[in-house]
């Protein structure tokens, strides 16, 4: 009997593709859940892998419930394109100093 898996905050995994024909296709793919740390939305996407000189070159696609799809079964097209939002300015030492209470 096999241990159940265990989830882990903003953490994946991805495994060899043993479905892999074509040298187009991924090495690796797997899956990886995120949580946005402003509006604490969960997100979760695919995650393709392909082996280069040196490094490996990763692709994301978020996971999109199908209408009418039970919840396992997820359409790997975004929802929406993203937009980035305001990025905020970095604090100086001096701010963060005065925010300590002691």
């Amino acid at each position: 009997m096999s241990e159940p898996k265990k989830h882990y905050p903003n953490s994946g995994r991805i495994e060899a593709n043993d479905k892999k024909e074509r040298d187009n296709q991924p090495d690796e793919t797997g899956r990886i859940q995120i949580t946005c740390p402003k509006c604490q939305r969960e997100s979760q996407f695919f995650i393709n892998g392909w082996y280069k000189s040196g490094f490996m070159s990763l692709s994301f696609k978020e996971l999109v419930p199908r209408q009418g799809a039970p919840a396992r079964d997820l359409d790997p097209r975004p929802s929406k394109p993203y937009t980035p939002g305001p990025i905020d300015p970095p604090r100086r030492k001096e701010e963060d100093d005065q925010s300590i209470p002691f």
